[in-house]
């Protein structure tokens, strides 16, 4: 098996389950009053501190935990909105669909919402950006690194310039194809977001940075956890093991990226071996992903195939794959063709040049037989 669909989850490593199942012992609730319970949360505190260091971010910053990167988005979407109906919101094109999907609903409610334009190379227009704030703006939600293209945007310079036009304004970036990736500064944003199986830890515990607690929202009630943000019972075994995969991320972030580059630019190389393949990744993109459209095919059709092969790629975002169309794509003016024979290919440091080989010439097999159906 071959998997090459890394943007959407990752596999978890060993020590990591390892020491997650050992984290069960401190199966204690951090919210009781007696002494286990107590050092439980306390450790949990120094965790919350130590991962905003991490991300080099405010002093008086915190961490708040939840269950998705998708919960954590609409935590943070939902705490901007006020009932000031003159508030105004930006995003990007290029958001993930926790994102995206909401600044929809946002507009569905009468709400005023702004789309920022996307630049050929898929990043999006800082200019036009810019010329977008103004007294009234509220939010910006602009993606760290593209999940479909891995475009990257310098969120922390973007956040500074805005700041600079309206001090007011919120900035929030989507980092969860950033972290331990490339390098992440957090320290002019109001909200950044990770994801712990992103990174080869495990589903179901996520999180974000804030700058200011006290302007974020209760989502849900209940007994008041996360600062009464999210309540519900502590996860403490999963906090523990989120910590331990964000730090193992970052310690490894140089290696595994110098790697990761040798394989992109190794695929890159060898796709010229294939006729009609358009690479939609800029080079001084995130080399964790890499997209790319065969041209005159349906990239579903060749997904299929590569999955009888045992060999898995994606079609752009696991979380609206199913969906017609690609508005990433279409923001970055693709061609239908292009955008028709889409295929998303996203590395992790398991991956190795031989399976890329086998997948280079999996792929030539399957593009070539297609194609002669088709004559």
């Amino acid at each position: 098996m071959i998997f090459l669909d890394n943007a959407s989850t990752t596999k978890p490593d060993k020590d990591i389950l390892e020491n997650f199942i050992k984290y069960q012992d401190d199966f204690f609730n951090p919210g009781a009053l007696y002494k286990t319970s107590v050092l439980i949360n306390q450790k949990i505190d120094g965790i919350r501190e130590n991962i905003v260091n991490l991300l080099n971010g405010n002093t008086l910053g915190s961490f708040i935990f939840t269950s998705t990167s998708t919960e954590a988005n609409n935590i943070i979407i939902n705490s901007s909105v006020s009932n000031n109906k003159n508030e105004e919101f930006i995003f990007s094109s290029l958001e993930h669909p926790s994102v995206y999907n909401y600044a929809q609903h946002l507009i569905s409610n009468g709400r005023k919402v702004h789309f920022v334009k996307t630049l050929e190379s898929g990043e999006i227009d800082k200019n036009h950006l810019y010329s977008l704030i103004n007294s009234n703006t509220k939010l910006v939600s602009i993606i760290h690194v593209s999940n479909e293209t891995g475009a990257i945007n310098n969120v922390n310079e973007i956040a500074t310039k805005i700041k600079e036009l309206n001090s007011k304004t919120l900035v929030h970036a989507d980092g969860v194809q950033a972290l331990g990736k490339i390098n992440v500064n957090v320290s002019n944003l109001d909200y950044y977001t990770i994801s712990s199986h992103k990174i080869h830890g495990l589903k179901g515990i996520a999180g974000f940075y804030t700058k200011n607690l006290k302007l974020l929202k209760p989502y849900n009630l209940g007994g008041g956890q996360e600062f009464n943000i999210r309540s519900g019972t502590t996860n403490a075994p999963m906090i523990f093991s989120f910590y331990d995969t964000i730090k193992k991320a970052i310690e490894n972030q140089k290696n595994n990226y110098n790697y990761i580059k040798s394989l992109n630019l190794f695929l890159r190389d060898n796709l010229q071996l294939i006729d009609d393949i358009v690479i939609n990744s800029d080079l001084n993109n995130s080399p964790f992903v890499l997209s790319i459209s065969v041209l005159g095919l349906n990239a579903e059709t060749i997904l299929n195939a590569l999955s009888e092969k045992k060999i898995y790629v994606g079609l752009g975002s696991a979380c609206s794959s199913k969906k017609s169309g690609n508005r990433v794509l279409e923001s970055m003016n693709k061609s239908k063709a292009e955008i028709l024979g889409n295929l998303r290919i996203s590395f992790s440091k398991n991956n190795t040049k031989e399976e890329i080989n086998e997948f280079i010439n999996a792929l030539k097999e399957v593009v070539e037989n297609l194609r002669e159906k088709l004559k």
